[in-house]
């Protein structure tokens, strides 16, 4: 009896050390996030909520909000409160998307009705605007994304025109990569970028179902791909990378967050589709602070929800 237990359990310890083998020392169960709060209720009105889309953060922590159905941006501290707001004044934004926040405090927002970029001091003054409706350089159809990498230079999800294009810190169009189609560097409808430490570049190919990165020469590699399991990702609307080298995606039609490596190893999830605390109706936008705090726009629900991170 004793011999015979002894061989089931060498049995299920060798299992185990395959499975582990196999997956990379991933857990399918690990947690990654622990909830902290939520903010926001739907309305227009300060520090109220509707059809938010965007979420970037300043170097004190503040949290820029992207209200597009109020055509405005919001700025809360990093609990929650209502600091200010941002509309351009007398000209109203035009549906601004995902927005970010460079190392000077200026705001970059991506116009997907107005097809610009406006770039905002931290006080909210528009210190200048650049791109026009079209498809030839320079020009958007209906920009999704913008996010600014070490270098200082621009880098902007255009939409329709299944395209990333770079500028300078000025707004100076200097190139682009990207074109219609489902193959390796190709997108379909990108609606986010994110730049790392290293100038590599995330683009989410949201209706590729995917995230590609590419390298300094523009080579790319796909991350994730559409799937009705727990890695499948349906609309990837949004991407970011943490402290930690994570790569967190929005799984927008699934509403979850999902966790890959930055080689694209598949690492986790969290979220599901609800209303309670850590659940999502259809997630936007992520960004990740360097103290682990995480902020996920739970755009269905109209509001923000705050998790740190289990390092």
């Amino acid at each position: 009896m004793t011999v015979q237990i002894f061989r089931r359990i060498h049995v299920a310890f060798i299992a185990l050390i395959t499975a582990i083998a196999v997956t990379g020392c991933v857990s399918e169960d690990r947690e990654y996030v622990t909830y902290v709060s939520s903010w926001g209720k739907r309305g227009s009105g300060a520090g109220e909520l509707s059809e938010p889309i965007g979420v970037a953060l300043d170097a004190a922590g503040n949290v820029y909000i992207s209200d597009a159905g109020s055509n405005c941006i919001q700025k809360f501290s990093s609990t929650g409160d209502f600091l200010s707001q941002l509309d351009d004044g007398p000209n109203k934004l035009d549906r601004p998307m995902h927005i970010a926040v460079d190392t000077h405090g200026r705001v970059y927002v991506p116009e997907y009705g107005a097809d610009r970029v406006n770039v905002f001091d931290s006080a909210g003054a528009r210190l200048f605007s650049f791109g026009k409706s079209g498809s030839a350089a320079g020009e958007f159809d209906s920009p999704a994304g913008v996010n600014v990498g070490p270098d200082g230079k621009i880098y902007v999800a255009d939409f329709y025109n299944h395209r990333v294009q770079v500028f300078d810190s000025s707004g100076m169009y200097l190139s682009q990569f990207g074109s219609e189609g489902h193959a390796p560097g190709e997108f379909y409808y990108p609606t986010d970028v994110f730049v790392d430490s290293a100038n590599r570049i995330f683009v989410a190919d949201a209706y590729n179902n995917r995230v590609q990165r590419f390298s300094k020469n523009r080579a790319p590699l796909v991350i994730g791909s559409e799937g009705n399991d727990d890695r499948g990702l349906k609309v990837a609307d949004a991407v970011a990378v943490g402290p930690s080298g994570r790569l967190f995606v929005s799984d927008f039609e699934d509403s979850r967050i999902q966790i890959f490596d930055t080689t694209g190893v598949w690492l986790g999830l969290f979220g599901g589709k609800g209303t309670a605390p850590g659940k999502f109706d259809r997630p936007t936008d992520i960004a990740i602070a360097p103290d682990g705090s995480v902020y996920v726009v739970d755009f269905g629900n109209n509001r923000i929800q705050k998790f740190t991170l289990i390092q």
